[in-house]
Formats: C-alpha cells, structure tokens, sequence
C-alpha cells in the first residue's frame, strides 16, 4: 500500500501537475493524452473525473495564442477536412492525438462525459485525413527544397 501511495503521489499526481503548469508540455494533443492516461492510471473516484474534466475546460493549458482545451481543439484547431492547424505532419501530429484521446476516453466506462466522436463530429474527418493526404501510396507529397535534396524526392 505504501508503494502503491508512493507511485500516486510522487509520480503520478507530479505528471499531473506538470501538465497543468506547462512543465510537461508537448506539442498540441500530446499533453491532452499524457493527463488523460495518467488520470486513468491514478484511478481515484473523486481526482480522476476532475482532471479528465479539466481536459475539456477553456482553462487546459496551451502555449501559444490559443486555448488549449478539447473543446477548442476540436472546434477551432482542426478544421473541417480533419487536419490539425500546422503544416505537414505537424498537423497530422494533432490529429493522431485527438483520435488516440477519443479511443483513451472510450475505453473507460467509469467516465462516459465526455463522447468526443459525437460532441465532435469533425473527430470522424480525422480518421481519414492522413490517408487523403498520402500521395501516390507513399507518404504526404514533399514541399520543402531542402527536405527533396536530402531525400531524392523531386519538390515542386
């Protein structure tokens, strides 16, 4: 049991606290699924709904212009083709995180809030963006002259 508290106060709690104050800041969404993961694996009645809540209010932290809540990512980051609002596969990071999150919170009957696929729907746009970006079967096309030279795609 003291380990067990140990574990849920100096690593598990520390994680949480990190995400809330921007020690542990990734880019957009990987914050979101660290909190939301860490807040499962806490697995206390009253604390976790509390900060798996917190990932929905306007109030998620986010280090640039914009607030960085679920809500807001959902509604305002991801536009309506399902990409993320960066470049490339900055983008995409994005996306693969807002879904990775959505199938985290499904997979928890105890918390049933918050059903992103239906609060969300350009959630679904998500699924399928990377495969429209793909070209020709083999990856996003190359825009970067630097980038074609060191691989030996041709840009455009």
């Amino acid at each position: 049991a003291e380990i067990c508290r140990h574990v849920e106060d100096h690593l598990l709690r520390e994680i949480l606290l990190s995400c809330k104050d921007g020690r542990a800041a990734g880019n957009m969404g990987m914050t979101h699924v660290c909190a939301a993961v860490t807040a499962l694996a806490l697995d206390d009645p009253q604390e976790t709904p509390q900060w798996l809540d917190w990932l929905f209010s306007p109030g998620f932290p986010c280090w640039g212009s914009n607030p960085g809540g679920v809500p807001w990512l959902m509604l305002q980051g991801i536009d309506a083709d399902g990409m993320g609002g960066e470049c490339g596969h900055y983008g995409l990071i994005w996306t693969r995180r807002s879904i990775e999150l959505a199938e985290i919170l499904a997979a928890c009957p105890r918390y049933s809030r918050y059903d992103m696929v239906r609060l969300f729907p350009k959630l679904k746009q998500c699924f399928f963006v990377e495969d429209r970006l793909t070209c020709l079967g083999a990856g996003p096309p190359v825009t970067s002259r630097r980038v074609a030279q060191r691989t030996g795609s041709s840009a455009s």
